[in-house]
């Protein structure tokens, strides 16, 4: 009797992990810039891919997976279908070498989803680590950073102090109307326009790229309204909102309820997989990484 009880206890073992494996993922990458060549300007290792490199993990993931559009993948886990091995392809912060992505993309027939700050679109504006970076590596500019400025814009990644937040970034990005003639970053509108819909997608990024956690209630709400109302007008917006820098102290309750208030999906950026229906999806930073090392 020990024996059959054992026996059967292992059957049951055995179907239910034959069941589990079944069972499929949600794979959501992250990505940012695509280019052949390093520019310090507007550049740096965690947020780069060579050209090369790129190409090489789309082969091996058409290979291993199903690639799908995001606006795909969320309505499958929203209605628990994840029955199989699915990946999604994001690009934040509307880089301009989304044109060249775009090209990759559309010769590898490989959808994706780009989120959008629309307040940067045309260079009108920048982020403090956008603008800090083009400074630090501009020899005619370097002198707009004081040593006090060069110190703290180091700790705004990661302050949980929000008056020093908006003082030094707010400060940092004072400086961007004296780089604006030469100050090169971003797409445009007219490109966002202009691209393949039946391939691609455009999401919200918040109309200026900053630590939601950092902002109160009303800036927040007025931030992500105010650049649905820019990209809704272009065919290819999808109602999802890529939580701008997207690590869990990047974002607060506020942020969640606003977002859903809005009736948006939403994707974070801090690792992870998805297998079923969720409040918001997991994304995995790939900038410059082994894939197979990290999914």
């Amino acid at each position: 009797m020990k024996k059959e009880i054992i026996i059967s206890g292992l059957k049951l073992l055995f179907s239910i992990n034959r069941i589990s494996n079944q069972n499929g993922k949600l794979i959501i990458l992250n990505y940012h810039q695509v280019s052949n060549h390093f520019d310090p300007r507007y550049n740096n290792l965690g947020t780069w891919n060579k050209i090369d490199l790129f190409k090489k993990q789309l082969l091996w993931l058409k290979e291993r997976y199903r690639v799908i559009s995001l606006a795909k993948g969320i309505e499958l886990a929203n209605n628990n279908l994840i029955d199989d091995d699915y990946v999604c392809l994001t690009f934040d912060d509307g880089d301009k070498t989304i044109l060249k992505i775009i090209d990759i993309l559309t010769e590898f027939n490989l959808p994706a989803t780009f989120f959008i700050n629309s307040g940067h679109l045309d260079n009108k504006s920048a982020c403090w680590f956008n603008i800090y970076q083009f400074i630090k590596n501009s020899p005619e500019f370097e002198h707009l950073i004081s040593d006090e400025l060069d110190i703290n814009v180091g700790m705004l990644r990661n302050t949980n102090d929000k008056n020093f937040y908006d003082r030094y970034s707010n400060e940092v990005e004072s400086l961007f109307p004296l780089l604006e003639s030469e100050f090169d970053s971003f797409v445009s509108y007219d490109d966002l326009a202009n691209i393949d819909k039946r391939l691609f997608d455009v999401g919200s990024h918040g109309f200026n790229h900053q630590r939601f956690s950092m902002k109160d209630k009303n800036w927040q709400k007025k931030n992500i309204e105010k650049d649905i109302g820019v990209l809704s007008s272009l065919d290819s917006y999808k109602p999802i909102f890529g939580i701008p820098f997207g690590r869990p102290f990047d974002w607060n309750r506020d942020t969640i309820k606003i977002i859903l208030d809005l009736g948006l999906d939403f994707v974070y950026a801090n690792g992870g997989t998805n297998s079923e229906r969720s409040m918001g999806y997991q994304r995995i930073p790939a900038d410059n990484r082994k894939l197979k090392n990290i999914i």
